[in-house]
Parts: C-alpha cells; structure tokens; sequence
C-alpha cells in the first residue's frame, strides 16, 4: 500500500484523507451524484461541428506552425479570413 504524504498543507481541507476516513467513504447517491455529474464536461463542447481532414504541409512549415500553441486553431481563422467567411469570437 503506498503511503500517504506527510507533506505540510495550508488549510484543514487540503490535508488528505485518513485511512480510516476512506473507509467509510460512501459513493455519491442521488441529488448529490447529479450535480457532481452535472459539472463534469466530456468531449467537445455543444454546438461544435468540426470534421477531421488530412492536410499535407512542408516539414518546415509544420514545425513552425507547432511551436505555438492553438496553432490548428489559428490556423482555421486564417483559413476563414481568406474565404471571407466570419470568424467567431470566444
């Protein structure tokens, strides 16, 4: 069994749990499990439509274009631009 960190914390509600503490941990149940639910988000968010496509580049153009970080994304508003399309804001 690994053993639990005896590293200092700020406050009483970041210690970790105790041994005995995890064991009578229950499951969440009801309203409780709901709204735990509720908050985690999983996949793309609604009303996304992107579709998966191959697009060939030169290896240098590549590299550079990964160095920065939502480059893909970027990279769809300049695509957009070029086409007069409207680029949305966040």
């Amino acid at each position: 069994m690994k053993k639990l960190s005896k590293k200092k914390t700020k406050r009483a509600d970041d210690a970790p749990l105790t041994i005995a503490e995890l064991k009578t941990a229950r499951p969440l149940q009801g309203k409780h499990l709901t709204l735990f639910q509720d908050a985690i988000r999983r996949g793309r968010p609604a009303g996304r439509h992107k579709e998966v496509t191959s697009v060939s580049f030169d290896a240098d153009v590549l590299a550079q274009l990964r160095l920065h970080k939502g480059w893909q994304t970027w990279l769809n508003g300049l695509a957009k631009a070029a086409l007069g399309m409207p680029i949305k804001s966040k």
